[in-house]
C-alpha cells in the first residue's frame, strides 16, 4: 500500500471517528457501559456530584404488549436502591412531557412487577 492510500485510509477513519458523539445511540450505549463513566453523566445530568451507582444498563428495552416498548439510553440504580431513568434527546418534539411520563410509566410497572 502506497503512502498516499495510507494517509487516505487514516483521514477516513479520522472522520468516522470525529462523527461519534454521546448522541450516537451505538456509541453512548458502549461507553455508558462503563460504571464510573455513566456515573460521571448521572452526576453532571441531575447537578449531584455525590451521586453513586451501583448497576448500568445501556440501551434497555422494556417490552410492553399491549402499547409501545420503550429503549431507555440509561436505566442504573443508584447505591441507595433508587433507579435513574435516562432519555438523550437531541430534537425538540410538541410533547416530550408526555412522552416522559410514560417513560416513566413503563419503568414503573417493570420494577413494581418484579418485585415481590
Amino acid at each position: 500500500m502506497g503512502e498516499k492510500a495510507i494517509i487516505e485510509t487514516h483521514e477516513e477513519k479520522r472522520a468516522q471517528i470525529r462523527a461519534f458523539n454521546l448522541t450516537s445511540d451505538l456509541f453512548a450505549g458502549k461507553v455508558f457501559e462503563d460504571l464510573e463513566a455513566c456515573q460521571e453523566l448521572c452526576q453532571i445530568l441531575m447537578q449531584d456530584y455525590g451521586l453513586r451507582l451501583k448497576d448500568v444498563k445501556t440501551q434497555y428495552v422494556i417490552r410492553n404488549l399491549e402499547s409501545h416498548s420503550v429503549q431507555l439510553d440509561i436505566l442504573a440504580e443508584e447505591i441507595t436502591g433508587d433507579i435513574i431513568c435516562i432519555e438523550l434527546q437531541m430534537y425538540s418534539e410538541p410533547a416530550p412531557f408526555r412522552r416522559i411520563r410514560y417513560y416513566t410509566s413503563c419503568v414503573d410497572v417493570s420494577i413494581l412487577g418484579s418485585v415481590k
